[in-house]
């Protein structure tokens, strides 16, 4: 699963002030997931993970170059089963439900 994040805030001024993304964790199933450090991540999922930060990047401009992309090994997630997956980022919890449109 990958998970892409942006946090930032506007000052007076209108510049878009970026904040470190840190502590984010996907929960399913009654487990939490934790993001996969960088060597551990397939190098297919790395080159999708470079092209979809460059793409962002370039179409949301300084917007998108905020954003930070997350890795997580859900492999025992069924996307296609009924439940949910949430993410959680500081003291939000974003929660997606299952089947995922698609399916």
């Amino acid at each position: 699963m990958v998970v892409g994040i942006v946090h930032y805030k506007v000052n007076a001024s209108g510049d878009f002030l970026f904040e470190e993304i840190s502590k984010i964790s996907v929960e399913a199933n009654s487990k939490n997931y934790k993001p996969l450090p960088d060597e551990g991540v397939n190098p297919v999922v790395s080159s999708v993970v470079a092209f979809l930060e460059k793409s962002i990047s370039r179409g949301l401009g300084r917007l998108g170059a905020g954003s930070k992309f997350f890795v997580f090994d859900t492999e025992a997630i069924d996307s296609c089963n009924k439940g949910a997956v949430t993410v959680n980022y500081l003291k939000e919890r974003y929660e997606f439900k299952t089947p995922l449109p698609g399916c």
